[in-house]
């Protein structure tokens, strides 16, 4: 499957490829996934051609563990993609990359980089960047995540995970 949304303007059901069996859930994963264009507001464009796991998850905004009802429930609340498992340098690398891309600290990728240097236990040793106060291109945007999570592949054990989430309007 090649995912090539446009969000730029609108996050909802519609915008993505929703599992039509999966309507009435929460979420709902998207699998095989090959490549992913997804356009953001302030002319954002999120690519990944190779390295995928294989799936990307959504999630629709929701009041508790079940969706809300109607339009609201239709909303796009979260998409998330993980990379297949990296060596160290190469997660580093990626995470950095994206970090780069959405204007976030790299501060905590340096941290987790130098107990990787140090030989602090790999399983427990997850990290993520984000600035829960800036949104991508303006009020509308969603707020990106960078996060690396620990992988059971002995040689290549670690997972980038981007995560766009877009915060219920404040009443």
């Amino acid at each position: 499957m090649r995912i090539d949304w446009d969000l730029s303007e609108r996050h909802t059901l519609d915008e993505v490829t929703w599992q039509k069996e999966n309507l009435d859930l929460y979420t709902t994963e998207l699998k095989p996934v090959g490549s992913v264009r997804i356009r953001l507001p302030g002319d954002q464009t999120l690519e990944m051609r190779e390295g995928l796991s294989g799936s990307i998850g959504l999630y629709r905004r929701s009041q508790g563990p079940e969706p809300l009802p109607g339009r609201e429930g239709r909303i796009l609340e979260t998409v998330e993609f993980y990379t297949e498992p990296l060596t160290v340098d190469d997660a580093y690398g990626r995470a950095l990359a994206y970090a780069k891309q959405f204007d976030l600290p790299r501060g905590p990728l340096d941290g987790w980089r130098q107990r990787r240097e140090e030989g602090a236990e790999a399983p427990t040793d997850r990290t993520s960047t984000t600035i829960l106060d800036r949104k991508l291109g303006g009020k509308g945007g969603p707020i990106p995540n960078v996060e690396l999570l620990y992988s059971p592949n002995e040689e290549r054990s670690w997972v980038v995970m981007v995560q766009l989430y877009w915060p219920p309007p404040v009443a």
